[in-house]
């Protein structure tokens, strides 16, 4: 979705784009790169340790010098939801080494959330917010909102972890007691396992239907004809703020923190975690939020996208028109 979203971007301004994608672990020293002369890094992590950790890129470092390498969107992953997450102590010498020496080869590193440059400055790496990249689709961009005044049909994104299924069940039990109208679907954005199979018995308990979505991102079509989006999946609820469609967010790790904990874009984000127990209150935190928003048609959500605009004309549209010039 990530890589997509980024060829969709750049295709604006490029009337040719070839490319060849290869997983972010691919050892860039056994492929054949004589006629490669830019890479591309959409989402990439700058987590401790990245390189060669999360990305294996070349053994020798020093061999990026010789191509043109554009991060973007960069990410940062952590498993638990709080400034803790955050910290620069996490970061080894060798590290913050590799990071400023990305900023030699292309300057500020585009992140996708306000903490992530924060995080940065910490380490005296550049940085400049951009937004996660799949909140930025060109044909949507500047598309009028007018709300909804009544949700027709309801997709719930399911977590990653296990200890989030009593709460997950308990938030889904809520929405079919105060949505009684509403079609409720239970979206699983990764490969079915322990969670998804209990989520799943409870599901067909009270006759919802399940909906696969992992593989291509074409996948996520499926929330075309859905009007709101409930869950823990932070791409799931970004596809809707794309597709100018309210959501709720259920915070579950640090990169769902990160875009709750950004202004701009942290209205209906709700903490899963309470310190370091999984909340216990957060449906009625949801409920409430819905009754509200159902009172005003969403139309809160009208200055989030406005944002998702402005952003898209201050940074990333210049970002893509530059790198379609380079490239």
């Amino acid at each position: 979705m990530i890589s997509d979203s980024f060829v969709k971007l750049l295709n604006q301004h490029v009337d040719v784009f070839n490319f060849v994608t290869v997983f972010r672990g691919t050892d860039l020293d056994k492929l054949d790169l004589r006629y490669i002369k830019n890479i591309f890094a959409p989402g990439f992590s700058v987590v401790p340790g990245t390189h060669p950790k999360n990305y294996k890129l070349f053994k020798d470092i020093n061999r990026l010098k010789d191509f043109r390498f554009y991060p973007a969107g960069c990410s940062y992953q952590h498993f638990h939801p709080s400034d803790g997450s955050f910290e620069n102590r996490l970061y080894d010498a060798k590290s913050i080494s590799f990071l400023k020496y990305l900023n030699e080869l292309f300057g500020p590193l585009p992140v996708r959330d306000k903490k992530i440059e924060q995080l940065m400055s910490s380490l005296s790496v550049s940085s400049i917010y951009s937004g996660d990249l799949v909140l930025f689709d060109p044909d949507l961009i500047d598309s009028p909102y007018k709300g909804i005044n009544k949700i027709e049909s309801l997709a719930f994104s399911v977590q990653h972890k296990e200890k989030y299924i009593d709460q997950s069940i308990s938030i889904i039990k809520a929405l079919i007691s105060a949505l009684p109208e509403t079609k409720i679907y239970i979206t699983f954005h990764g490969e079915e396992n322990l969670v998804t199979d209990k989520i799943k018995q409870f599901a067909n308990e009270y006759s919802i239907e399940c909906v696969p979505l992992s593989g291509s991102s074409q996948q996520l079509d499926f929330y075309n004809s859905i009007d709101f989006h409930v869950g823990y999946r932070l791409h799931g609820h970004i596809s809707f703020l794309r597709r100018r469609k309210p959501s709720i967010l259920f915070v579950e790790d640090a990169r769902a923190y990160g875009f709750a904990k950004t202004e701009s874009t942290s209205l209906g984000c709700f903490q899963a975690m309470d310190g370091d127990k999984v909340s216990d209150n957060i449906e009625e935190e949801a409920l409430a939020f819905i009754r509200k928003s159902l009172s005003s048609n969403f139309m809160e959500y009208e200055g989030l996208f406005r944002f998702i605009d402005s952003q898209y004309y201050e940074v990333i549209e210049p970002y893509f028109s530059r790198l379609g010039k380079m490239i």
